[in-house]
């Protein structure tokens, strides 16, 4: 963790812009901002509760692409470095194919886990940081919160 001193001297990151601010999963984007990490492993970039992959990195733009599960929400970007975030000023909204029905094959079989007989509340979030989407469950009744985790593949 850095001091009060060492945070002072550090450049937090910014966001000034996304070169798109919509789009399908695996569109490449550039983050536009400043006191970015050089080394693009050492900035994780979020879209909601999934990380994506940081592809090229200077300190005033980021190549990423889209991940599976991107949420409406602003993206994030943490120089791990000095463990700073900036926020983009708008959210990223994902968009899917024009269809004009949904037909039965669309929709995937309905899958029930057990979480308790009281769930109350849900959060969604990369509890275990593989880059997707997994869901918490609050069950008030045993006092007790469950993780569904998602693996990957």
């Amino acid at each position: 963790m850095l001091s009060a001193a060492e945070l002072s001297l550090a450049q937090i990151p910014t966001i000034a812009s996304l070169s798109t601010y919509t789009g399908p999963v695996g569109t490449a984007i550039t983050i536009n901002g400043s006191n970015f990490n050089t080394t693009a492993s050492s900035n994780a970039v979020y879209f909601g509760p999934v990380r994506a992959a940081v592809s090229s990195a200077t300190a005033t733009s980021l190549s990423v692409i889209v991940p599976a599960g991107a949420a409406y929400s602003p993206v994030t970007v943490t120089n791990v470095g000095i463990r700073a975030t900036a926020t983009s000023p708008l959210p990223f909204r994902q968009t899917f194919a024009t269809k004009n029905s949904i037909v039965a094959s669309d929709i995937d079989a309905n899958l029930d886990f057990g979480v308790g007989n009281n769930p109350v509340e849900t959060a969604i979030g990369d509890f275990d940081g593989n880059g997707t989407p997994d869901i918490a469950v609050v069950n008030s009744t045993g006092n007790s919160v469950t993780i569904l985790l998602r693996a990957v593949g």
